[in-house]
């Protein structure tokens, strides 16, 4: 399309001899841009206005209005008689099947541009079916670099300082074009900030002319139009080293950058697929079982375990295979799965896949399956689900589902006291929660871990119901871990903050 509309401007602009091979240039261009996406066809008006605007504004020899008609339509019919051409003949369904082949395209146009999107987009933290107005002008804040805002900005004195040919009109139709573009595109439904990619270049080469203006006046001044060039081609060149290669996760930096766009715009395409696939392949806890993921698709070839979209995650249900559930940015910025992020979204992630500033994708763990539920938490910082019992001829084997909501300051050890009718500990173990694993200052937050505890019970125990009672404490002072949260035992059973696991009864 950019090269299309360059074509155009030089053809309205040269000498008559040689505009007829700007035309097929033109001509040829917008065929392809035809061919490759439906809104092309805002060329179709946008060239024609060009023009009539270039046959009456160029500074010619004066001539009647029906001669200037006369070579603007020529003009008009031999540019989109050569973007005709090119589409019937790069096209092969029009020799077959001409008008089945237009009523689909011109369906496809009018279904998308006049549909709002199915899933909800986002603008400034809500998710809604159209953004608005403002949507574009927002979108353009966060996408240009600061070099071509303030090219922008300088585009009035362009108009004020002595310009070399054909710069003035050349820019103001280049201006033309990008607000009939932005006008179109927000009469839609249907917005995204990649619907402005059409006007990309235009946007540039309108930058470079408020530049070009500025340097121009440094020089007449002498006034280090030196040093600015410098510097210009230094900020120009920075964003691009910078980002190289994930140019989509650049948003411009006067206006907040990634961290704040995604608390405006819909954010993620894609981008950290590959991340979060590396971090699955080499984490031991996302493959014991099937990872749920709200962008299963992209993350399903690459990597070896299962991956189910997380559309019906129930971690009361699910904990018994799932290993991990991957939640992408517009998944979360939408509330696609609004239920699925509640169960999630208390609970702190495993790992965070981020890019200049942009969580793309969180991961968590599933907790480990229990039976008997406890809800309590340890200093802070170890939140314990619940716990799975089980019995042996002379072992209880105790089996605690803990979640790790923060760094644990330091190593720990946990008791388990087997008390009688009378209060008396006749069993017992005090052993690092994670047996024999890594010691709990090692311990990440979001990890969920399920250590079996195993408990002795002496030979010759008589039956007869048994509180079982378990609790924290400093391996190297010996005091016990504060219960920050939850139900606490009785202080007279086993002392301060401990935990009734369960009443077991042994025959």
């Amino acid at each position: 399309m950019t090269l299309s509309l360059l074509c155009l401007l030089v053809a309205c602009h040269c000498h008559p001899r040689h505009r007829l091979r700007w035309l097929i240039g033109a001509g040829a261009m917008t065929g392809l841009a035809l061919l490759t996406k439906g809104p092309a066809l805002i060329l179709l008006p946008g060239g024609a206005l060009l023009m009539l605007w270039s046959f009456f504004a160029h500074p010619t020899m004066p001539m009647p209005i029906q001669t200037r008609l006369r070579r603007a339509g020529l003009a008009g019919l031999g540019w989109v008689g050569a973007a005709l051409a090119v589409v019937v003949v790069c096209w092969p369904a029009l020799w077959v099947t001409p008008h089945l082949a237009l009523e689909r395209y011109v369906e496809k146009i009018l279904w998308e541009g006049g549909n709002a999107y199915t899933s909800a987009q986002f603008f400034f933290g809500q998710p809604v079916t159209d953004p608005g107005p403002l949507f574009y002008p927002v979108v353009l804040l966060f996408r240009l670099t600061p070099v071509a805002l303030v090219g922008l900005l300088l585009l009035p004195l362009a108009l004020r300082l002595p310009s070399r040919s054909g710069e003035r009109t050349h820019g103001a139709m280049l201006a033309a074009f990008v607000l009939l573009w932005l006008a179109v595109m927000t009469t839609g439904s249907k917005k995204f900030d990649r619907y402005l990619l059409p006007i990309w270049p235009s946007l540039l080469i309108l930058a470079a002319i408020g530049w070009a203006a500025f340097l121009r006046w440094l020089v007449t001044r002498g006034r280090g139009w030196v040093a600015v060039s410098v510097l210009l081609a230094g900020a120009v060149i920075a964003p691009v080293i910078e980002y190289f290669p994930s140019y989509l996760s650049y948003y411009n930096p006067l206006a907040g950058g990634g961290a704040y766009a995604q608390r405006v715009l819909l954010v993620g395409w894609g981008e950290g697929t590959d991340q979060v696939a590396a971090y699955v392949r080499n984490h031991p806890a996302c493959n014991r079982g099937p990872i749920l993921a709200t962008d299963a698709q992209l993350l399903r070839p690459l990597v070896a375990v299962p991956v189910i979209e997380a559309d019906e995650l129930d971690l009361g249900k699910d904990k018994d295979t799932a290993s991990c559930v991957v939640f992408g940015l517009p998944s979360i910025q939408r509330n696609v799965y609004p239920d699925v992020y509640a169960q999630l979204q208390p609970r702190v992630p495993l790992h965070r896949v981020t890019r200049h500033g942009i969580d793309y994708a969180l991961i968590y763990q599933v907790p480990r399956p229990w039976e008997h539920p406890v809800a309590a938490e340890f200093g802070g910082f170890l939140w314990l689900h619940g716990v799975t019992i089980t019995r042996q001829t002379e072992t209880l084997t105790v089996t605690p589902s803990w979640e790790v909501r923060q760094p644990p300051p330091e190593d720990y050890a946990v008791f388990l006291h087997l008390l009688n009718a009378y209060g008396h500990t006749v069993a017992q173990v005090d052993i690092s929660p994670g047996g024999g694993g890594p010691p709990s200052s090692r311990w990440q937050p979001g990890q969920q871990m399920a250590v079996p505890l195993p408990v002795a019970l002496p030979s010759g125990l008589p039956g007869g119901s048994y509180r079982l009672l378990m609790g924290l404490y400093h391996q190297r002072s010996g005091e016990r871990v504060a219960l920050t949260a939850g139900t606490p035992a009785p202080p007279s059973w086993d002392g301060t903050h401990a935990v009734l696991l369960d009443t077991i009864t042994l025959p």
